[in-house]
């Protein structure tokens, strides 16, 4: 190889080296990036798994009444046809 092909050659090894170093500092903001989005996506999903858990509360609270209405209602529904059939 002579000395021009040489210099040629390393010139080129040189403008590579530093398109790579360019493209892995490229990558690391595009990752730095993807990883801030990521905690605040983190963020809004734990606040909504929050509020899911108050509203599961209160449904559960809500069905824990309407269990002891029905209980209730059949009570009455049971008096109400024991004196049906008393009438009969």
């Amino acid at each position: 190889m002579s000395p021009v092909d040489l210099q040629r050659k390393v010139r080129q090894l040189d403008n590579d080296m530093s398109s790579t170093y360019e493209l892995i500092f490229a990558i690391q903001n595009t990752l730095r990036r993807h990883g801030n989005r990521m905690a605040e996506l983190t963020e809004m999903v734990e606040a909504h798994d929050a509020r899911f858990d108050a509203v599961d509360s209160k449904l559960d609270a809500v069905e824990t009444k309407l269990d002891t209405v029905e209980t209730k209602l059949d009570t009455v529904l049971d008096v109400v046809r024991g004196l049906s059939r008393r009438d009969t």
